[in-house]
């Protein structure tokens, strides 16, 4: 080996060494310092104190931090006293101090290190379970003592932030931007894993998480979350970059975290990262139109794993997401590349759950999907796949004993009623049957059910007006025999609900005298003279009188 290799290799192995004692000595130096509180505890830890002050930078202690994060032989204890000592040192320290770390993060030559320093105190806060569980089986026991050491890196974050800003506020010279962002980028990570309420939470996380947030929505001046996530972050590192994403991809502070998660969001990860898809929904939740246009690409998989997989929760959870792309991108960025059709066939199959809080979901985002994907007219004779999920409702309503069931299928009848338009007529015959079936159950106390099912007879006989006169009679037998139920027995409900029953029974009545009044003021003449209560006598001359 030549010569001058040799000293090469020589002088790395002696800098690491020298680098490794250092890290000892101040750590030994770390440990005399004792707080109580947030302060100092005696006049001698203050003198520690300063003696760091003045022989250690802010970027070596972090270093420090980041070798006993990674040496194993360490007890987590003293990991977490060495954060809330570095907490009270950052808050306590002299402005000439924190300006040292902040101009290492406009030099290049020291930039990246300053980074991966603020990057590794952050990752002590990761959500790591103790064991493999499928998603959405995990407990509070999986995640022991998450929620304390994540508040211990909020807490160091927040004041090093706030120190920084303060240190950059009134001073022309100081360029505090490249620091706040890295530093603000680092704090969202974290709290974003806490902004919501889950098991590895707690209540104290919580608070830090969403206060974490105010104060980034605060330091950078931003009116709402959704304007945070794409703020600009050019002078920001990029994390696993990739060359084909879009430039507002690469430089906003979502693109990077959803570049940074990416691989715990494949096919064969996601399942084993809770909080990374926490944190994927509720992000993805705060952007708002236009800003998701650009990062289609990267939320929709992992949306389509969600619905794709055979855990309610997570069906939930994606099927709310796709919900939200659905109504925050335009028609032709969801139809490029097929978006849309992939979307409407993962939805499609989830149809035939019996879940009731995914199968609601499910018609809402079928209702926005169809109105992406199909694009024909609805004029008479016309297929398309609105006729699909129409069919398949009431294939999937027929017959349902669940009355909770009952409740989501005639949900949104009325709005796909009013989809289909006059190709509604193809459905005439089994519609008026679920009509009859469903009027004749009451499922009190709110009669949510019926009420549903009137809203759709009342479409259907407006949208397919032409065909009514020749089903009158057996609309009409529907109608009378709901107002004499509701009139001659103790329906168990409030009068409010009742009211609101016999209120569109009587609309859907004058709506099919409209259309074939002849018929109907004949039959109602004859009704007359049934023995009908005396409250269904009054309802049906009030509607002869119209």
């Amino acid at each position: 080996m030549p010569t001058s290799l040799v000293k090469v290799f020589v002088e790395l192995f002696l800098e690491f060494c020298r680098s490794d004692e250092m890290s000892v000595d101040l750590r030994a130096l770390l440990c005399k310092v004792n707080v109580v509180n947030g302060c100092f505890r005696t006049s001698m830890d203050k003198a520690i104190a300063k003696d760091i002050y003045e022989r250690h930078s802010l970027q070596n202690l972090l270093e420090v931090v980041s070798h006993v994060s990674r040496d194993t032989s360490i007890n987590r204890i003293f990991n977490e006293k060495y954060i809330v000592i570095l907490t009270v040192l950052v808050e306590n320290g002299p402005d000439s101090w924190i300006r040292i770390f902040i101009d290492g993060f406009n030099d290049s030559t020291t930039q990246s290190l300053c980074i991966n320093s603020v990057r590794t105190i952050s990752k002590t806060a990761n959500v790591q379970a103790k064991t493999e569980k499928e998603q959405g089986c995990f407990e509070a026991a999986d995640f022991t003592d998450v929620g304390k050491r994540v508040c211990l890196v909020l807490n160091f974050l927040q004041t090093l932030l706030k120190r920084v800003t303060l240190c950059g506020r009134g001073n022309k010279e100081l360029d505090t931007w490249r620091c706040l962002v890295q530093i603000g980028y680092f704090l969202f990570g974290v709290a974003v894993q806490h902004a919501v309420k889950d098991v590895w939470t707690n209540s104290s996380s919580e608070t830090l998480a969403n206060d974490s947030i105010h104060l980034l929505l605060e330091t950078f001046g931003c009116p709402s979350v959704s304007v945070l996530l794409v703020l600009d972050t050019k002078h920001m590192s990029p994390i696993d970059e990739d060359l084909h994403y879009s430039v507002p991809v690469k430089k906003s502070i979502i693109g990077k975290l959803l570049l940074q998660w990416k691989p715990n969001l494949q096919r064969n990860t996601w399942r084993q990262n809770p909080a990374v898809c926490s944190s994927f929904s509720w992000c993805l939740q705060q952007l708002k139109f236009p800003y998701l246009s650009d990062l289609i690409e990267l939320v929709l998989p992992p949306c389509l794993l969600f619905v794709d997989d055979h855990v309610a929760q997570s069906k939930e959870m994606g099927t709310s997401c796709l919900i939200h792309i659905l109504q925050n991108a335009t028609g032709e960025e969801l139809r490029w590349y097929g978006r849309a059709d992939v979307i409407y066939e993962a939805l499609k199959l989830q149809m035939f759950t019996t879940e009731d809080s995914v199968l609601k979901m499910t018609h809402e985002a079928l209702l926005l999907t169809l109105k992406v994907v199909v694009k024909e007219d609805s004029s008479l004779g016309t297929t398309s796949k609105y006729d699909e999920i129409f069919s398949l409702i009431l294939q999937a309503a027929s017959h349902e004993n669940k009355l909770v069931l009952r409740r989501i299928h005639t949900h949104s009848l009325h709005k796909f009623i009013e989809c289909l338009g006059i190709n509604v007529v193809k459905y005439m015959k089994r519609l008026l049957e679920l009509v009859e079936e469903y009027l004749e159950v009451s499922d009190a106390p709110f009669e949510q059910a019926r009420l549903n099912t009137l809203k759709a007879l009342k479409s259907f006989i407006k949208t397919a007006w032409p065909r009514i006169p020749s089903h009158s009679e057996t609309i009409l037998k529907i109608l009378v025999k709901l107002i004499h139920q509701l009139s001659s027995t103790q329906t168990g409900n409030s009068q409010t609900v009742d009211s609101q029953l016999l209120t569109l029974a009587v609309e859907c009545l004058e709506l099919l005298k409209g259309l074939d009044e002849a018929f109907i003021s004949h039959s109602m003449q004859q009704l007359q003279e049934l023995p009908f209560s005396e409250n269904v006598h009054v309802v049906l001359q009030q509607i002869m009188a119209k």
